[in-house]
């Protein structure tokens, strides 16, 4: 029995045999736990999923109180401003962090300051929070490279490497276990890595370079979105003929794997995620004093031409708290 249930189970007994008397004092017992679910922003695709996901929970709960909030747009300042604001006002948060790295300061105050932090989507590797629900960076890594088996061997069997640098924990076990499972799997080989220090500036103008530098290669794998973010929603990143495969969440990119601009992308099953990080919060709350796990692992899927329909359908359904349709894993 969960620790809210452990309380309403007392009240009803202590009415039960008329223990509490009128001049002695009253404890309010309390009957709602109160949770906030941070998304990214409210103009980001992931937003709906947040709102269907909490009434879901909500509605088949009746002792859930479930805040959904996210800055108006993607800001990892005003997130920060967004969860110090939080500190007092709930039990738990659940965060999907805009940029783990910069976030991850404020996630070990708010901690300390009494709000357990649940983060999912994206890790803040060496922060205190509490649990984490998503694909694990080094799983990343391996799919990425797994990926790469979908690239246009016709031209070659070199891929170019675009990643972050150094400086972020978690990119980095990405990126190290993407070169390692290279070496091990599918025949590819790693031409070049080059790294943008995260800017999505320097990543386009490092992609144009290279592509033309080596225009024989099987095309590209990205780390991270970078070099798309400063790209024309109609534009193309590279040459036609060469292959892209990327990791990334964003449903907006199914397009760009419809047309042909992205050959795979490697992501998760994100409402998975939010439920997980949900459900992690509530254990932690029952389970307080005792052991449990600070990681709920999902496994990174790919995403390509022939299951992007389903993809699609599976993010409406999510948007509009829907069952969503199964979907076949692609695989080189």
């Amino acid at each position: 029995m969960s620790r809210v249930l452990h309380l309403i189970a007392l009240a009803h007994c202590l009415l039960a045999f008329g223990c509490w008397s009128d001049n002695a004092p009253k404890a309010p017992a309390r009957t709602l736990t109160r949770i906030a679910l941070v998304g990214v922003g409210r103009d980001h695709p992931t937003w709906p999923v947040l709102l269907a996901v909490a009434r879901q929970i909500e509605g088949t709960s009746g002792r859930i109180v479930i805040r959904v909030e996210a800055p108006p747009s993607v800001s990892p300042a005003e997130q920060q401003k967004l969860l110090e604001s939080l500190v007092g006002t709930v039990d738990i948060i659940c965060l999907e962090p805009a940029d783990p790295l910069s976030l991850s300061q404020t996630i070990n105050d708010v901690a300390r300051n009494g709000a357990p932090v649940i983060t999912f989507g994206r890790d803040a590797i060496g922060s205190q929070r509490s649990v984490y629900c998503g694909p694990m960076e080094a799983d990343l890594g391996e799919t990425l490279a797994e990926a790469c088996g979908l690239l246009p061997r016709s031209r070659s069997n070199s891929v170019l490497l675009l990643h972050g640098g150094a400086e972020n924990a978690a990119l980095q076990q990405r990126y190290e276990a993407m070169r390692l499972k290279m070496v091990k799997s599918n025949g590819m080989s790693l031409l070049r890595e080059v790294a943008c220090g995260e800017s999505r500036i320097t990543a386009l103008a490092v992609v144009k370079e290279e592509s033309r530098k080596y225009p024989r290669s099987a095309g590209w794998a990205l780390l991270d979105d970078w070099p798309f973010r400063s790209l024309g929603a109609n534009d193309r990143l590279v040459p036609e003929g060469y292959g892209v495969v990327m990791c990334q969440n964003d449903p907006r990119y199914l397009q760009y794997v419809e047309d042909g601009r992205i050959t795979a992308l490697v992501t998760f099953d994100y409402r998975d995620a939010v439920q997980g990080a949900l459900f992690a919060g509530l254990r932690l709350l029952d389970s307080r004093g005792t052991s449990f796990s600070p990681l709920v692992s999902l496994s990174p899927q790919i995403v390509t031409v022939a299951n992007s329909a389903l993809w699609r359908e599976r993010w409406i359904a999510w948007q509009t708290g829907q069952v969503p349709p199964t979907t076949a894993r692609a695989t080189p």
